[in-house]
Order: structure tokens, then C-alpha cells, then sequence
């Protein structure tokens, strides 16, 4: 058995701000992010604070759901992440919801 049942998408930025710290970011942010590099001229504004750097899309500094964090784990890796969370929601039941789930490319 089983539901076949319409859905929906949502995108939502998680930080408005600066997170306050590494942990913030690696304990809220799922989405992993490219490097920025690899975008010439599509990240031209950064900004680093207690470990945490933003790249921000724009020149006024907004964090949006294409803001990438970049940060350093306790075991030395460097992490990337999208400033986003996606859900997916059972129309006409908000209540459930999920994690919009990963895709592994190899």
C-alpha cells in the first residue's frame, strides 16, 4: 500500500544574518554549495566573521537562499553550504512535510 498524494516545493533562506559561529552554521545548513571560484564574477562580495565567511550574490550584502557559508570543521575540512532549506509538503496537509531528499552524483 501506499499514497499517492500531490505535493509542494518550498525554498527558504535560514539566516537573515551573520551566524554567530561555526557551529550555527554546520548544526542548521544541509545543502552543500560549490566552490565559489568556480562561479567568475557570480560571488563578487565576501564577508568573514568568527570563522564564518558569507558570499554574497549581490553588492548590498543579502542574504538569500544563494548565499554561500563557508566554513572550517573540527577535523580540519573546509565545508560549503547554500544559506537554504528545502522542503517538500503533502498538499493539503502542511503538517507533513519533509527534507527534500539528497542526490549523490558520482
Amino acid at each position: 500500500g501506499g499514497c499517492l498524494c500531490d505535493t509542494a516545493f518550498s525554498s527558504n533562506r535560514v539566516f537573515k544574518k551573520m551566524p554567530s559561529s561555526v557551529e550555527e552554521v554546520l548544526s542548521k545548513l544541509t545543502i552543500g554549495a560549490y566552490d565559489t571560484s568556480a562561479f567568475e564574477g557570480a560571488y563578487p562580495v565576501t564577508n568573514t566573521i568568527n570563522g564564518v565567511t558569507a558570499y554574497f550574490t549581490t553588492s548590498m550584502n543579502t542574504f538569500d537562499t544563494e548565499t554561500v557559508f563557508e566554513v572550517t570543521d573540527d577535523h580540519g575540512r573546509l565545508r560549503r553550504f547554500l544559506n537554504r532549506k528545502d522542503r517538500v509538503v503533502i498538499a493539503g496537509a502542511s503538517e507533513y512535510s519533509f527534507r527534500n531528499a539528497p542526490s549523490f552524483m558520482s
